[in-house]
């Protein structure tokens, strides 16, 4: 089950402030065109100086580089298994 944090178009400071709480909790980022991103660990998530631009990477072979814009909202992840892919 998962919790909405964001329902509303976010901004890069929003962003920071999931990638900084303590402890980190994985969430997923809902985009506009409706696909879902998981960010697992803060190793996965990059957010760029001018704060308009993200990258994660969701495994080791790949990467999304998503406007912020773009992004609807997030939610926690509670699934263990689907943080660790088995779900």
């Amino acid at each position: 089950m998962a919790k909405t944090v964001y329902g509303d178009a976010m901004t890069a400071h929003e962003l920071r402030r999931l990638y900084w709480s303590e402890p980190f909790e994985p969430f997923q980022l809902d985009l506009h065109d409706g696909r879902q991103i998981l960010v697992a660990s803060r190793d996965w998530l990059a957010i760029s100086p001018t704060n308009d631009t993200i990258v994660v990477a969701p495994t080791i072979f790949a990467m999304e580089i998503i406007d912020v814009p773009a992004i609807d909202g997030c939610r926690y992840i509670n699934n263990r298994a689907a943080v660790n892919g088995a779900a």
